[in-house]
């Protein structure tokens, strides 16, 4: 039998990456009161039971003074040790503070082998006196429901869920790609193409209110070739001049900017990752009338990447180029722990004050002309 006692503390995944690489039979959850009334130590005991993981909760757990922990660490390691006198324990000593971490540590040397998580190499350190055991990296175990939970989000669903959803993208993959691959050359067709869809639809984008839309004026080379593309993958109908005619909602809304979202999509996809998905609903642990959609998260390596995907074009309004930011902002603040990235890839070219903004709050921006190498970029981030 193995039991594994953990400090819980506001980074779950350090407890929660060794209990899913080793599954105990039983997890000895200490908490401070502050880490229960910010409902922490409830989160962590909910990741325990979708495991189906038997757990003990030892509440009222001191953070300062080292007297009084290491009283408290006694009492607390007597008692588990009485419990479990027959378990391997495992003391896990990455959560909690340093001093409740130091005070478990000098108590239970020699009684349990002591592990600490770091994430940052992606490897488990043994720390146990005199011990000579190597570190081991860390298993790739978590999927995107399992990282979203350790930080109070919850998966509703997402499109790629679908299989219908799945058998269409890949209809119209070949036109998904030649749009991103050339997206710097076709920016104003791009722009064009958005608009006008997003005029046929209805406000809230559930409707295909006006079909038949007009483009400005003749398209010639580049732009003709783009729109024969669309007219042979059946995505619209054109007269070859101005007139535009959107055949289904569906289609529409792929071309009003969804199209960005599936090459990420399919990219990310083609490599492997441990979990991806695409428009991926979500809602909160302390609201769940809130909801929020990420385009595109993928998890790999115990990290999360999430993806924004944009096609409307920059700087014509400077605060509405902010709330783009800051949505990607404070959605990944929350959401994707210490070592998760944040991404904006867009089709249309940004201005330099969002360069300037994203960089201030390390979101990584993906410019037109870098999308045809996004395959790379993404390999490279699953490698960290």
């Amino acid at each position: 039998m193995k039991v594994h006692i953990c400090l819980v503390s506001n980074q779950l995944l350090a407890n929660y990456i060794p209990i899913k690489m080793d599954k105990p039979d039983a997890v000895c959850v200490i908490s401070t009161q502050s880490m229960i009334k910010n409902g922490m130590t409830k989160r962590f005991i909910e990741m325990l039971q979708d495991e189906n993981i038997p757990y003990t909760l030892y509440e009222n757990m001191p953070s300062t003074q080292m007297p009084q922990i290491y009283d408290y660490a006694i009492e607390i390691s007597d008692s588990i040790q009485k419990k479990y006198s027959d378990a391997d324990l495992v003391l896990n000593i990455t959560g909690g503070t340093k001093l409740m971490s130091q005070g478990f540590a000098e108590v239970m040397t020699g009684d349990a082998e002591l592990i600490y998580t770091d994430t940052q190499h992606n490897q488990l350190e043994y720390l146990t006196k005199n011990s000579k055991k190597p570190a081991k990296p860390l298993s790739s175990v978590l999927d995107i429901n399992g990282y979203l939970k350790a930080y109070g989000a919850n998966y509703k669903h997402s499109a790629s869920d679908n299989v219908e959803w799945q058998r269409l993208i890949l209809q119209r993959k070949a036109l998904t790609k030649y749009f991103a691959q050339n997206a710097s050359s076709l920016a104003s067709l791009i722009g064009s193409i958005n608009y006008i869809a997003t005029e046929a639809l209805s406000s809230d984008g559930k409707k295909l209110l006006k079909p038949t839309q007009y483009l400005n004026s003749s398209p010639k080379g580049k732009w003709r070739e783009a729109l024969q593309k669309m007219v042979e993958s059946g995505v619209i109908e054109w007269n070859g001049d101005t007139e535009i005619h959107f055949i289904k909602l569906e289609y529409t809304r792929y071309l009003a900017g969804i199209w960005l979202e599936e090459y990420v999509y399919h990219i990310g996809k083609d490599e492997h990752p441990d979990d991806i998905a695409s428009s991926v609903k979500i809602s909160w642990e302390h609201s769940q009338k809130t909801h929020n959609e990420l385009d595109v998260v993928i998890v790999h390596n115990n990290r999360m990447l999430i993806i924004e995907c944009k096609t409307t074009r920059f700087g014509n309004y400077q605060q509405k180029d902010s709330d783009i930011l800051y949505k990607i902002n404070s959605l990944g603040d929350d959401l994707k722990g210490l070592y998760g990235e944040l991404w904006l890839v867009s089709a249309r070219e940004p201005t330099e004050d969002m360069k300037d903004r994203a960089k201030d709050r390390r979101i990584n921006i993906i410019e037109p002309k870098e999308l045809k190498n996004l395959r790379p970029k993404i390999r490279e981030w699953m490698r960290k």
